[in-house]
């Protein structure tokens, strides 16, 4: 690029890194200190301009010290990641963040450009959907219904009652077998046709089958 274009590019940088509605911190990689926060960072944090370019980002990040230390070295050589993080705010509130962190090297010094998204909620929902399913699972491990996922013929899971049904005693004897292997031959075109009713989006009325020992 010619002299000419060295200062407009610049400036398209700085109008990036400022008009971005991301979270952008500028970080000394050696110190830790927050160099520059662009108008988003500043209404994130809740924190004046001023202070915040005062600050480490130790100070913010409520990780032990030397364990953000030692991600700043990593993000520093570019070999890692994204971050997770618990970033405080100025109201005392702890959000969970997850930063892009890449170096931007100057001279002999080498700055750690940071880009932060909010994940708190994202984080909350997914802990709330872990903590669904692991109820779900355990309504099952205990329930007195036989109760099997079924897919394209097969077996995929079965809980102990069902085992306890079909006579077995460990998941490796059924799961993965087509379902109608277990069913007595008397009850097998029963069973299939409401299986094809099922298939089509039909509901359909419970059968009483007779499986296989």
């Amino acid at each position: 690029m010619d002299d000419a274009g060295a200062p407009l590019l610049e400036d398209a940088q700085r109008q990036l890194f400022v008009r971005n509605p991301a979270v952008q911190l500028l970080i000394d990689a050696e110190t830790g200190r927050i160099l520059s926060a662009n108008p988003a960072a500043v209404e994130f944090y809740g924190y004046e301009e001023q202070r915040l370019r005062a600050m480490h980002i130790w100070e913010i990040n409520q990780l032990p010290r030397e364990q953000v230390e030692a991600a700043m070295r990593l993000a520093a050589r570019g070999g890692h990641g994204p971050f997770l993080f618990p970033h405080r705010l100025a109201s005392g509130e702890v959000r969970e963040v997850e930063v892009h962190s890449g170096p931007i090297e100057a001279g002999s010094r080498c700055y750690l450009h940071s880009l932060v998204f909010d994940v708190t909620e994202r984080r909350r929902t997914e802990a709330a959907l872990r903590e669904s399913e692991e109820r779900y699972r355990r309504l099952v491990e205990v329930s007195p219904l036989a109760i099997v996922v079924y897919a394209a013929g097969r077996l995929l899971y079965i809980n102990p009652m069902g085992l306890q049904l079909l006579g077995a005693e460990r998941e490796d004897q059924v799961l993965a077998r087509p379902a109608l292997d277990f069913v007595h031959p008397d009850s097998l075109e029963t069973v299939q046709r409401q299986i094809e009713r099922l298939q089509e989006g039909h509901p359909v009325p419970l059968v009483e089958a007779r499986f296989l020992r």
